[in-house]
Parts: structure tokens; sequence; C-alpha cells
């Protein structure tokens, strides 16, 4: 499996327990948002319906810095989902997470 790219700053040792499950909602929150998909005008016709079937953490949350030298977090993150009754599909996301304001962004992503 390819490797994620190298993080703006050093790396921290540890991220504390409470601060790692935060990145991990946020950044699971926005995975999920974003597989649901915006909700369509009453005139048009609804999308296939996407379904996350799995979704798992890869490695610890690493402190990193954002842009601007913000100070951030990013986490790798495998997912397979499902659009319609299509066969699952496979992919993996780093989430770069910024708790001062709860933003997420997608620095890299890889799969089909």
């Amino acid at each position: 499996m390819p490797e994620p790219p190298a993080a703006t700053g050093a790396a921290a040792a540890s991220v504390e327990p409470g601060v790692q499950q935060r990145v991990k909602n946020l950044c699971l929150d926005r995975l999920k948002a974003e597989a649901a998909g915006p909700t369509p005008a009453a005139a048009q016709k609804s999308p296939p319906k996407v379904t996350l079937v799995k979704v798992a953490f890869r490695g610890d949350v690493k402190e990193i810095l954002l842009p601007a030298n913000v100070p951030g977090y990013e986490l790798g993150i495998d997912y397979a989902y499902k659009v319609g009754n299509n066969d699952a599909r496979t992919g993996t996301k780093y989430c770069r997470a910024n708790l001062t304001d709860s933003t997420v962004a997608w620095q890299w992503t890889a799969g089909p």
C-alpha cells in the first residue's frame, strides 16, 4: 500500500488520547457527510445512494503543521463504499484536521 505524503513539520512522539478521538470523530463525520452527498432539489432525481461499508484508521494521529504554520493533525483512513447496488470499492484518504476551527481537508487519496 502506498505511503502518505511527508507531513510538513516534525511529527510529535504521541498525541493525547482525547485529541486523537476528536480528530477521528471529525474525520469520520466528514467522510460520512461526503458519502451522503448533497440533498437534491425537489424537482431533481436523487443520485444513487453511497453507503460506507467499512472504515479503518491507518496508524496513529500525527501532529503536523498545516499551511500558514497552523498546528493540526493527520490521520490515514482506509474505507470501502458501495454506490447503489454495485460491488464495494475501496480507497484511502489522509485527513488533515484543524481543531481550532473544526475543519478537515483531504490531503492525499488513493484508490480506484
